[in-house]
């Protein structure tokens, strides 16, 4: 995992994270690898994020991309700032998902940072379209 942020929370953020792991099925077992990318900014309460992820399944790998706005922000006691996103995300053109595989859906992605703009969490979820 890497992450970076440029700014502060009371000037306007700028962040990107790599992570990768595992993302788990509805019984929370580990059911696909995952290598995820995504970059965004913030500025009081408006902000994007853009990301792309690649999920890797017994027939391959499949990448999806999107984007999401910033839909809260929530300001604690000791100072820490967690933005709330909102989004989707899309199997990218040209890959002919297998049963079992999402293809879009949406996305729900928080990050925290101190008031220096330091990033210290942050949460990446995604919940597939129905049909």
């Amino acid at each position: 995992m890497s992450a970076s942020a440029q700014g502060t929370v009371q000037d306007g953020l700028a962040f990107s994270q790599v992570v990768e792991g595992a993302i788990r099925d509805a019984q929370g077992d580990p059911a696909w690898s995952f290598h995820l990318e995504f970059s965004g900014r913030a500025t009081g309460a408006e902000g994007s994020l853009e990301h792309r992820f690649v999920l890797w399944s017994l027939a391959g790998p499949y990448t999806y991309s999107g984007q999401a706005s910033l839909a809260s922000v929530t300001v604690g006691e000791d100072g820490v700032v967690t933005y709330a996103f909102a989004g989707t995300y899309a199997l990218e053109d040209g890959q002919a998902p297998v049963a079992g595989v999402p293809t879009r859906g949406t996305l729900a992605a928080t990050l925290s940072v101190w008031p220096d703009g330091t990033l210290f969490a942050g949460s990446f979820s995604l919940a597939e379209a129905a049909g």
